[in-house]
């Protein structure tokens, strides 16, 4: 007997650029029309235009404040013009329109609701500005009664007009469980208005990104509930605008993978051509995915959920 299909979605920066999100490509340019951004720090993040680009300037200043025991004035300036960057995204989503259709049946809202569990590398608010609230109950015909994130618990009121999900959140306490009948949003790499007990945001940025995740419980448990669902029977793995450039998450894909699960289905402009950069050492890992690819979708969202009727039925056949 077939297990249930298990449909898991995981979202990169790509998803938040078809609402004019910033990807990698792009944080450069932003950091240094930052204030926080002086001669050295532009000297420095120039440094490694090619090799690694914002993430790996910032890595450098996350050894320099491990090595000092404390953070430094450097990464606390780039820290700074990182939430600079993330606060105009997420001020401007406000006005950003989340769907291009009235039609239920062709609705962003409605394909997003079919998932068993969304994961997301994105630390912005795009989805808890424009998805998650009361009407994902009636956009999966009350398949689900609501969103959540699990493991987290708001840490005073949400703010007025603007959903429940945008107040500043915190980590629950351990045990962590998923309530029936809600459609989990796990942030594997934190969130700009998540905190610890109030101080410094939980984000996973630049190097080490492990090593980061292991310090704080909740994502520690995020990413074994990946690596969980997808060693579900019968699971299919969608991304959309993940550029596989994270080597943990390659590595859990991958290790699913090579146990004959998932089947994967690749959202994003350059398609399957995407596992193409991942490096010399992961070779042996994108062959591996290559076997697992069972589509590819090259075009927007806004044309995917939009007018393109062809391009929107053949996005389908991932649940089919």
């Amino acid at each position: 007997m077939t297990a249930p299909r298990t449909s898991v979605l995981l979202l990169g920066a790509g998803f938040s650029a078809n609402f004019g999100g910033f990807l990698a490509n792009e944080m450069p340019g932003k950091l240094l029309a930052c204030p926080q951004f002086d001669d050295e720090l532009r000297e420095l993040l120039h440094s490694y235009d090619n090799r690694g680009g914002f993430e790996a300037a910032l890595g450098d200043l996350q050894t320099e404040a491990r090595d000092a025991g404390r953070p430094t004035p450097r990464l606390l300036q780039f820290l700074g013009a990182l939430r600079s960057v993330f606060d105009l995204m997420n001020r401007e989503y406000k006005n950003v329109p989340f769907e291009w259709q009235n039609d239920r049946a062709f609705r962003l809202g409605t394909f997003l609701t079919r998932f068993d569990a969304i994961f997301s590398l994105n630390q912005d608010t795009l989805l808890e500005q424009h998805y998650l609230n009361d009407n994902v109950g009636l956009e999966s015909a009350m398949r689900w009664s609501g969103p959540c994130l699990p493991g987290m618990v708001p840490n005073g009121p949400a703010p007025l007009f603007e959903g429940r999900f945008l107040g500043p959140w915190q980590p629950a306490a351990p045990p962590y469980s998923v309530p029936p009948r809600m459609q989990p949003y796990f942030k594997l790499h934190g969130s700009t208005n998540w905190h610890v007990a109030g101080s410094d945001e939980i984000m996973v940025l630049g190097t080490g990104k492990p090593g980061i995740i292991e310090r704080f419980p909740v994502l520690a448990w995020y990413f074994q509930q990946f690596r969980q669902y997808l060693a579900r029977p019968n699971v299919r793995l969608m991304t959309i605008g993940y550029g596989f450039a994270d080597d943990h998450i390659n590595e859990a894909i991958a290790s699913a993978a090579l146990g004959n699960e998932p089947r994967l289905w690749i959202v994003g402009p350059s398609g399957m051509k995407t596992l193409n950069r991942l490096g010399e050492h992961q070779r042996d890992l994108m062959r591996a995915l290559r076997l697992k690819v069972i589509g590819e979708s090259t075009r927007n969202l806004s044309a995917l959920f939009g007018d393109d009727r062809v391009g929107h039925a053949d996005l389908m056949r991932f649940f089919s």
